[in-house]
Parts: structure tokens; C-alpha cells; sequence
């Protein structure tokens, strides 16, 4: 997370675009976090383990 906060637009390899919908998902161990890139901000909208 500190990659994407740091530089949303850079390739990042453990994020995938999701199907469907805008947005990213994020593997983080044995989490995944789903999120959003707004202009400027990152906005997270849920995470799972």
C-alpha cells in the first residue's frame, strides 16, 4: 500500500485490475485490498483475509 500511496500510476506486480468494475485489487500477504485511483487520491474501498 505504501507503493500505491506513494505512486498510484506506477505498474505495481501484485495488483490486478478488476473484471467488471473500476478498480484494483491489491494481494498484501493474506489480505487483498480492493481499491480505487480518483486524480490524486487513492481511495480504498474494502479489504479481506
Amino acid at each position: 500500500m505504501e507503493q500505491v500511496a506513494v505512486d498510484p500510476f506506477a505498474t505495481i506486480s501484485n495488483a490486478k485490475k478488476l473484471q467488471g468494475r473500476s478498480g484494483y485489487r491489491l494481494r498484501v500477504g493474506d489480505w487483498r485490498v480492493i481499491y480505487e485511483i480518483n486524480k490524486d487520491e487513492v481511495i480504498i474501498i474494502g479489504n479481506s483475509a
